[in-house]
């Protein structure tokens, strides 16, 4: 036998996130001799065939001090009761590491820590409460309150029941050596507390509620009460990450997911504590987007199917903390999603599928995100505009203060900075910029870029479109002119004294707007030059580019998420684009079929 034994458990309910739990073991444990056990809380033959054919020790658990139960909700808490017995089940193992069936570990390095505790100081455990945690960002006094309630059902007046102002520890995950005084005094505790809840004849709904806790309350007061502060190890919050405490972010580049705050440390321990409810939802944390969740809320850990999570780049994504998942949730951050992104049900409509970042093939961009802590991704359907494609699959970026307007998309960003990188050290004009997020990505290739737009006179907007563009590091390279298209171009063009050679035109997309500032910039375009435009899946922006084409110029659309278009002319090579293939099977419209459409 080894040393080293992991046991979870679970019924038939979390049967699935156990086999994610063991899957988990298995790859991350591999760099250390273990055995792994499963506690029969209530699963099927089959399902304890399963977890043999995993390479499990089944044990089915029994109930300890004595109970009897007879009511069904709570049969599946004999596992907690029996947790400060495994040294007696599992006499050849000498280190126990529990961890929950609705727990999984992401990085091997937590594995490690919680060994080295317990080799070092006989216990290693996780306090609930830190830095990330939306109880310490406006809502102690109600997670105090809670802790005050549920100590007070167990112990009544005793003084046990004072307890509830530390910080609890989450016996959730936890490893323990063989050799450790903890084992006895939680037995001791868990046995009292039994006994004091018990004698209290609580209802039905007492017993299920405190069922699920009463063992962590009897080892949270064992140990104050026993003085064995010393006899554990405490690990950080990343070792055993409650998810209902707070949600992690996610770093797009390494795909992982990371605490929230700086260094990002990749998260070790998932866990999928059952989501706070009521109230506590709305409690505002700067790491939690919920706003994507749609009426009716997802009850219990179904919240964490869909979750919108920040990244480290500033951004934001939706994806899922379940491991099962967890291929789903890594292709939401890669630039190029899996040609069969589109899944098809049995009647051929489009299935839904989360929304995700798409990059061409062959293009190059960059990720200024922090640039812009405004952004986030917005939902389609606040979006009155009656050309936006809401069915794209690609996420779709707005600003928090004005979430009906978006900017331009990944994708789209990526063929601006990389149409611009070629006029790097020359001048290139933007015709609406709204947030400046395309003019950073157009001015970070090297262009000194001029930039028109009424929305710069808005003083809530304009002092933060600045601050962007000078943390991004381009401000130097950028001149803002509050001005009105098409009358502004001829005085920016006089005032500048050259012509341009790289154009940006997304303004007023309504009515002949569009053709009246190409129109104008045709005026000012130099020789050897390129026009691009977003939005053309509206017939009205599309003018500027049929325009164009009836003047000679060469044309392309590429196939994005709200399609944009490309003029040029002379020695201009335009880039070419690679679209989705989720994008590609969508129809194009009938005013673009004169147009040729990149395709890599």
């Amino acid at each position: 036998m080894t040393r080293l034994l992991f046991i979870t458990g679970s019924d038939s309910n979390q049967f699935s996130l156990a086999v994610d739990c063991i899957d988990s073991l298995r790859e991350c444990a591999s760099h250390i001799p273990h055995d792994i056990a499963f506690f029969d809380l209530g699963c099927s033959a089959s399902e304890c065939r399963t977890m043999e054919h995993l390479g499990c020790r089944i044990h089915h658990a029994g109930w300890e001090f004595g109970i009897r139960n007879t009511i069904p909700a709570i049969e599946c808490r004999k596992g907690q009761i029996s947790r400060p017995f495994l040294p007696e089940y599992f006499p050849d193992h000498e280190l126990f590491f529990w961890i929950d069936a609705d727990a999984w570990v992401q990085d091997p390095s937590a594995i490690d820590l919680f060994l080295n505790a317990a080799i070092s100081r006989g216990w290693g455990i996780v306090p609930e409460l830190e830095r990330s945690s939306k109880f310490m960002n406006g809502g102690l006094e109600f997670y105090l309150e809670c802790m005050k309630n549920l100590y007070g059902q167990v112990y009544g007046s005793l003084p046990e029941a004072q307890n509830f102002h530390f910080v609890n520890m989450n016996a959730g995950v936890f490893c323990g050596h063989r050799d450790s005084h903890v084992w006895s005094l939680w037995k001791t505790s868990l046995h009292s507390a039994i006994d004091h809840f018990l004698a209290r004849s609580p209802s039905t709904e007492q017993m299920t509620a405190v069922f699920g806790l009463i063992d962590q309350i009897a080892l949270n007061v064992g140990l104050r009460s026993g003085g064995l502060e010393t006899a554990i190890d405490l690990l950080p919050f990343s070792c055993n990450w409650a998810c209902h405490l707070a949600l992690p972010a996610f770093d797009e580049r390494r795909k992982q997911f990371v605490e929230p705050y700086s260094p990002h440390a990749p998260i070790g321990i998932l866990h999928l504590t059952n989501p706070w409810g009521g109230e506590v939802a709305a409690l505002p944390h700067a790491h939690e987007r919920r706003s994507r969740r749609v009426p009716p809320m997802a009850n219990g850990k179904q919240f964490y199917k869909q979750c919108r999570l920040e990244t480290t780049e500033g951004g934001n994504v939706v994806a899922s903390l379940f491991r099962s998942d967890r291929t789903e949730a890594n292709s939401i951050a890669r630039c190029a999603f899996p040609a069969d992104a589109t899944r098809r049900t049995t009647s051929h409509r489009r299935a839904p599928v989360q929304a995700y970042d798409y990059v061409s093939p062959g293009l190059v961009t960059i990720w200024p995100d922090k640039a812009f802590p405004h952004m986030i991704e917005g939902n389609p359907a606040d979006c009155q505009w009656p050309f936006l494609r809401r069915t794209s699959p690609h996420r779709w970026y707005v600003d928090r203060r004005f979430p009906t307007i978006g900017f331009v998309s990944r994708d789209e960003s990526a063929i601006l900075y990389s149409s611009a990188l070629p006029f790097k050290g020359m001048r290139g004009l933007e015709i609406g910029c709204w947030q400046g997020w395309s003019a950073c990505h157009i001015a970070s290739a090297g262009l000194q870029l001029d930039v028109i737009d009424p929305i710069l006179a808005h003083t809530s907007f304009r002092p933060t479109i600045e601050q962007s563009l000078k943390k991004a590091g381009v401000w130097e390279t950028v001149s803002l002119y509050a001005l009105s298209s098409p009358s502004a171009v001829r005085g920016v063009a006089n005032a500048i004294g050259e012509k341009w050679p790289f154009f940006f035109i997304d303004g007023d997309p309504e009515g002949d707007a569009v053709l009246n500032d190409t129109l104008a910039c045709m005026e000012h375009a130099a020789q050897d030059c390129v026009f691009l435009f977003h939005d053309l899946i509206s017939p009205d922006v599309a003018k500027g580019l049929v325009r164009l084409q009836d003047d000679g110029w060469n044309t392309m659309v590429y196939l994005t998420s709200q399609i944009m278009g490309v003029a040029w002319r002379g020695s201009v090579q335009p880039v070419r684009h690679t679209p989705d293939a989720a994008i590609a099977e969508l129809p194009l419209p009938a005013h673009l079929e004169r147009f040729d459409v990149s395709r890599g």
